[in-house]
């Protein structure tokens, strides 16, 4: 039995998000969520964790990954 189907681009594109800003949403211990403008986001730091409710910056999109920087 084969499979037929592709894995591939859900048609989300999160590019518009660079450079907006928002509050975080949980604790990102590098990953959690975040809410930027109107919608809530999974978000990825780059590297370093970062508290509850604490300003943060989209400085990448790679793919679905969105990545934030503390401001």
């Amino acid at each position: 039995i084969t499979s037929t189907s592709t894995v591939g681009d859900l048609g989300i594109d999160l590019s518009g998000l660079i450079n907006q800003t928002g509050l975080t949403y949980t604790v990102l211990r590098p990953s959690g969520k975040a809410t930027i403008g109107d919608q809530r986001v999974d978000v990825l730091t780059e590297g370093t964790m970062i508290d509850k409710d604490t300003p943060v910056r989209v400085v990448a999109v790679e793919g679905n990954r969105v990545i934030v920087r503390e401001i």
